[in-house]
């Protein structure tokens, strides 16, 4: 999961409320932390990386899925509820990512 606040963080850990947004400054800010535990989190582990998450959480992204030895899909779509939407279908084996329109993989990101 990636926080406006925390970063990167695991689905388990266990944070302190907070009151921040992801803007343009913060990705800029996280981007290269997010890019360093991403690669030492992913390597190794995973052969796919599906990503949904929206405009500002991209952009602290930017580079990041270069700097993994997986592919990486995008979730794709106009609002929330769309993509989330693809995304349960990927989970439940409904769709593969690179099969999907709604998915983009990220080539040489």
């Amino acid at each position: 999961m990636l926080s406006a606040e925390y970063g990167l963080i695991d689905a388990d850990t266990e944070i302190t409320w907070y009151d921040r947004r992801m803007d343009e400054e913060r990705a800029v800010e996280l981007a290269p932390s997010i890019k360093t535990e991403l690669r030492n989190r992913a390597d190794g582990t995973y052969d796919e990386i599906i990503v949904n998450v929206g405009g500002a959480y991209k952009q602290a992204l930017e580079g990041a899925t270069a700097a993994v030895d997986a592919d990486v899909h995008y979730i794709e779509g106009d609002g929330i509820g769309h993509k989330g939407h693809v995304l349960k279908q990927i989970v439940r084996g409904e769709t593969v990512a690179g099969d999907d329109s709604s998915v983009r993989t990220a080539v040489g990101q």
